[in-house]
């Protein structure tokens, strides 16, 4: 997947799958207020997002993994991008697994998010996830990340797909961890009080350090990136 998003000025087309409809109604209504996003469908369940979505052709779809009926909101997603490639997907659970990234092919979570909803603190944490999606990133949320990395120290996870790999320095460890949250470079910017400049340096040595093929554009280096970093052995996350 390649994905260039929406036009430049025109808003991200998103479609909530979501059968709490409490929750579906605020999420269609905080996203609206951010004047980024038009909701084009609230869907109570997968045979219907299944049904309606295609036509749609949204370009993100937020879904909860948990939904009334057969399918999961991971396969879903998986459903979905057999006939819309370039859509974004955003899983939402209230339990998150470690386990549910790797349930899918490292090429295959291009363009995938994970949000607990237990810990979303603000609307700009799922906008991130969005436009993520959308971009062909990824976003995952900041508990799911301390969790794989616990896995990971306890030796719960497979060893790097990359095989081992040069320790990130301190700086590089915190913009991996806001890479794997969706920031992007202007955003890791801000946050760390650098400029881009810097980050783009840094972020271009952190693919030569995981072993990252960055020209490959099939690879998607972003999203490799942060697979690689999740699973190696070494360094630990900063926050």
């Amino acid at each position: 997947m390649t994905s260039t998003g929406p036009v430049a000025g025109t808003s991200v087309r998103v479609a909530i799958v979501e059968d709490e409809t409490l929750f579906s109604g605020l999420l269609d209504s905080a996203l609206d207020s951010l004047n980024l996003f038009e909701v084009v469908a609230c869907i109570p369940d997968g045979d219907a997002a299944l049904r309606i979505l295609p036509d749609l052709a949204p370009d993100a779809v937020v879904v909860d993994i948990f939904l009334n009926g057969a399918m999961t909101g991971l396969e879903i997603g998986v459903a979905l991008r057999e006939v819309l490639p370039e859509v974004g997907i955003v899983v939402l659970s209230s339990h998150l697994d470690p386990a549910l990234l790797y349930a899918l092919r490292p090429e295959s979570c291009i363009g995938w998010s994970f949000l607990d909803k237990r810990t979303i603190s603000n609307i700009e944490v799922v906008a991130r996830a969005i436009e993520a999606s959308v971009s062909g990133d990824i976003a995952l949320d900041e508990s799911l990340i301390m969790d794989i990395e616990s896995a990971r120290n306890a030796g719960g996870l497979a060893e790097s797909i990359h095989g081992s790999a040069a320790p990130l320095t301190a700086r590089q460890e915190e913009i991996m961890f806001l890479i794997a949250q969706g920031y992007t470079n202007a955003g890791i910017a801000k946050r760390l009080r650098l400029s881009e400049r810097t980050v783009e340096h840094h972020i271009a040595d952190i693919y030569i350090r995981l072993g990252i093929d960055s020209v490959d554009t099939e690879c998607h280096p972003r999203v490799m990136a942060v697979l690689s970093w999740l699973k190696r052995d070494g360094a630990g996350v900063h926050a």
